[in-house]
């Protein structure tokens, strides 16, 4: 399978004013044509304001789906620039319906790997003065994900995206978004997610707590900075 790669993405941490306050995030984020460096921590030009909540080994590239995109900008009312959600690739054709954690995609010289669902920020609703849009991106599902890099390499635009091969639990997505918002405390879902082994520690974390009958707080621990 051949993806179609829209938009690559990079920006820098900068300054956003809300409501008077002031926060330093990296949200805001510009398309680029030119070949860049993929390391296993980072994507060259671009940044993560946030390293508790953002960027690491499982959390190098974000992707966000092109249809997710025209969904939002009816929703707020506004145009909306692929970039906007923070994510490093924009991609049209599947979304997470479609995507299995431990999916792996091979991507000009580099090799991908899907780790989690995108958590929504709360620097989201800052971004677009809009306090309801992560709440909405959970209701949706139409979060976008993470992907650690497992082989090095020069990516761009213009090289192809594809995936290499399937996870074999067949685990999406979708259904790691439901067991996180909705279906929390569903032991059965629960375990078949944790039986991925592609998928990332901070995920693991939550639904392990969870299964000790700890109800955690999804809004304090997804919705990060």
């Amino acid at each position: 399978m051949v993806l179609t790669l829209l938009s690559v993405n990079i920006g820098q941490p900068a300054r956003l004013v809300y409501e008077g306050k002031e926060v330093i995030t990296a949200i805001q984020k510009y398309p680029v044509q030119h070949d860049l460096q993929l390391t296993k921590l980072i994507l060259e030009g671009d940044a993560q304001a946030n390293r508790l909540r953002h960027g690491g080994p499982n959390k190098v590239l974000s992707m966000h789906s092109a249809e997710h995109y025209r969904y939002f900008s009816k929703v707020l009312n506004q145009e909306l620039n692929y970039g906007d959600f923070g994510e490093n690739m924009t991609i049209e054709g599947i979304t997470e319906q479609d995507v299995c954690v431990g999916d792996i995609l091979t991507w000009g010289e580099a090799v991908i790997q899907v780790s989690q669902p995108r958590p929504p920020c709360h620097k989201l609703a800052k971004r677009f003065a809009s306090p309801q849009l992560p709440l909405w991106f959970q209701e949706t599902g139409f979060t976008g994900f993470y992907l650690r890099v497992l082989r090095e390499g020069r990516v761009s635009i213009g090289q192809p995206l594809a995936l290499m091969e399937r996870d074999r639990a067949g685990i999406t997505l979708e259904t790691v978004n439901r067991v996180l918002y909705h279906d929390r405390m569903n032991m059965e879902l629960i375990s078949a997610v944790l039986a991925v082994e592609a998928l990332s520690a901070s995920c693991r974390i939550t639904l392990e707590e969870r299964q000790r009958g700890i109800d955690n707080d999804t809004e304090r621990r997804w919705i990060g900075g």
